[in-house]
């Protein structure tokens, strides 16, 4: 799974931007990630700011009908939510402040951490 920051967004068609004149909404990547969740038998761990990210977007681009479900197949243990320690939150000041030049925010870095 992938999260989308608007710092991250820059320069990747690939990734969610705001819809608007002459950007429509689409995802490229999409089809691609649906089939990955269906075929799958591995877990997947979603960071708690991932979690976070996930809801923000879900609401502003989607409905809450999306954002239900995403929350529910949390709670149903489709998905597991992964814990994130003092060490995993320091370790992403580092990376944030690292590779500030590629605008990595904090949510990417807790992928990493």
């Amino acid at each position: 799974m992938s999260t989308c920051s608007k710092a991250s967004a820059k320069g990747d068609p690939g990734r969610h931007q705001r819809p608007g004149p002459g950007r429509p909404h689409r995802d490229t990547h999409h089809a691609a990630a649906a089939r990955l969740l269906r075929e799958t038998d591995d877990r997947f761990l979603v960071a708690p700011t991932v979690l976070a990210e996930t809801c923000y977007l879900l609401h502003e681009f989607g409905s809450p009908a999306p954002e239900v479900a995403f929350l529910r197949s949390i709670a149903a243990g489709e998905l597991e939510l992964a814990v994130l320690t003092v060490a995993d939150v320091m370790r992403m000041a580092e990376l944030t402040e690292r590779y500030a030049d590629l605008s990595l925010g904090g949510t990417d870095a807790s992928l990493v951490a």
